[in-house]
């Protein structure tokens, strides 16, 4: 059994809605610096959609949207 498939199994539903807190960091680190763009295409973290997400830089936070299953979080610089 591998470490992916336990921690499947033990997250609550809102843990597996939300975004990696790597990818949420480098997001808000990407905001402070000024640039609006991604390197990498960032995927729905509803584990049955896994479709690109939206991402819409605005002035005090990012936005991110998907358009398959219509997931929603905004990040905000804390």
């Amino acid at each position: 059994m591998s470490i992916e498939i336990d921690r499947e199994r033990t997250e609550t539903y809102w843990e597996r809605r939300r975004l990696n807190e790597s990818v949420e960091h480098d997001l808000l680190t990407r905001l402070e610096a000024g640039q609006e763009c991604m390197p990498d295409i960032i995927s729905c973290p509803v584990a049955s959609c896994r479709c690109p997400l939206t991402v819409k830089f605005l002035a005090d936070r990012i936005e991110l949207a998907c358009s398959n299953c219509g997931f929603r979080q905004t990040v905000k610089r804390g």
